[in-house]
């Protein structure tokens, strides 16, 4: 990364709206959350602000605004468990607003279920990692970012789910040290031994 380094620092609830607006510019409409309306998006990332979870912002040191975020932590499973039972409603409107989409993530989902037994994931889990701008170096001030984490945590290995295609993640991940552990489908669970 070029230039004067980015500032670091936890996310708190006045952060949502701008985590909103680079969840959508990062990722594509194959990502089905890229879906969702702010307000819904703005509610999901509310699940990450936890005492055992969390999302640190990376911003631009000019005071450009938010250059990217991560979610990690504990219990990030039982999260997005919640996420989906709470807001089951607006999930379904935008299920239907964009069909071809949600049929296609349905039909991951059941092959998912079937092939996630027996697939422990890392207490610590790294959710997402997202930029308002690809290959300028915010996901790896990111990444090391969530390890840190980890490591005040007491944690020595993290855990994540990355989808198959999308080979620039996977390359970063693997470059990183993180290990192939299992394959659900459309997705990779990788995982990683901190120092």
């Amino acid at each position: 990364m070029s230039g004067a380094p980015l500032a670091l620092r936890e996310a708190g609830e006045g952060d949502l709206s701008a985590i909103a607006q680079v969840h959508h510019r990062a990722y594509d409409r194959s990502h089905f959350t890229s879906l969702l309306p702010a307000e819904t998006l703005i509610a999901y990332y509310r699940y990450f602000l936890t005492d055992r979870a969390g999302i640190v912002l990376a911003e631009a040191p000019d005071g450009a605004g938010l250059s990217g975020f991560a979610v990690s932590g504990e219990g990030i499973p039982e999260g997005i468990a919640r996420f989906k039972r709470e807001h089951r409603h607006a999930i379904l409107r935008a299920a239907l607003a964009h069909p071809a989409q949600s049929a296609r993530k349905a039909a991951l989902q059941i092959v998912r279920r079937a092939g996630a037994a027996g697939v422990p994931p890392a207490p610590f889990l790294l959710l997402s990692i997202a930029a308002a701008v690809k290959g300028q170096g915010v996901g790896r001030v990111l990444l090391d970012a969530v390890h840190d984490r980890a490591r005040r945590q007491g944690h020595d290995r993290i855990g994540l789910y990355v989808n198959s295609p999308n080979i620039g993640a996977i390359n970063a991940y693997v470059a990183a040290g993180y290990r192939f552990t299992a394959l659900l489908h459309d997705q990779y669970y990788m995982e990683a031994r901190l120092a």
